[in-house]
């Protein structure tokens, strides 16, 4: 990791990359894994939301058709609205996605929807 030629970045920038690679795949972040504890505070918050978003937005592609055209952020009080934009009815985008939310979820300290263009007319709460 740290002897990988990714032109540009920092030390601590290839730890951060190196980490979310690590982490968005297999086991989320976890204080026993020593790589992850070494890591300043500052950085494991931001390996732990990265990799969440990376493992939601590739369930968001799970059978690699690439159905969601676009995806639109509506934040409320109490909730983050997704709206998936595509073609079909994306069941299985968004059924796939949502099976990443609880990480997501955590990380973000506030709840998560995920909705179809078409069913996302309603106010978010």
């Amino acid at each position: 990791m740290e002897a990988s030629p990714l032109v540009g970045l920092t030390l601590r920038q290839r730890k951060v990359v190196a980490a979310i690679t690590r982490y968005h795949r297999k086991s989320p972040p976890n204080l026993q894994h020593e790589f992850y504890r070494q890591l300043s505070v500052e950085d494991r918050l931001l390996v732990t939301r990265l990799s969440a978003i990376l493992r939601m937005a590739e369930a968001l592609d799970a059978e690699h058709g690439g159905l969601v055209d676009n995806l639109s952020v509506r934040i409320g009080k109490s909730k983050v609205l997704l709206i998936l934009q595509g073609r079909g009815d994306l069941l299985l985008e968004r059924w796939s996605a949502a099976s990443k939310l609880d990480p997501v979820e955590k990380a973000f300290g506030v709840k998560f929807s995920i909705e179809p263009e078409m069913l996302a007319q309603e106010p978010v709460g």
